[in-house]
């Protein structure tokens, strides 16, 4: 006999007497099931918001140029009509004011909301794009 004691490793089946109901089950590592779970939850949810963003993406896409097209024609006679209200009306009629703060206010807006929209356009494309 030899003073060698042989061990025996996790998965290494033995010819030994010992019954196979006293064997150590496989245990199940429950941070990892936790991890992988929260990958896939990760990975669905990714997939469902890009989903998401891509079809609220493709109608404002499609529908910028008409609405650049309507506000750039808003723009125009506003920017037209600003002069003709400040220089065309006499200085002591009250709506003066009102009708010449009322067009820039809405120009200035238009233009906002033309910036706004484009902003919302590249926030929300799932490729970086340029807009001409």
């Amino acid at each position: 006999m030899s003073n060698v004691i042989p061990f025996r490793r996790i998965g290494e089946e033995t010819t030994s007497d010992v019954a196979p109901e006293s064997s150590p089950k496989p245990r199940i590592d429950a941070a990892k099931v936790r991890r992988q779970s929260a990958m896939v939850a990760r990975g669905a949810g990714g997939f469902a918001f890009g989903l998401l963003r891509l079809a609220l993406f493709l109608p404002l896409l499609w529908l910028r140029r008409p609405i650049r097209f309507m506000l750039g024609l808003a723009i125009f006679g506003l920017f037209i009509a600003m002069p003709l209200i400040w220089f065309g009306m006499h200085g002591d009629d009250p709506k003066r004011m009102s009708l010449f703060l009322t067009a820039s206010g809405s120009w200035f807006g238009g233009l906002v909301f033309l910036w706004c929209y484009d902003s919302l356009l590249l926030r929300l494309s799932p490729t970086p794009i340029v807009l001409n």
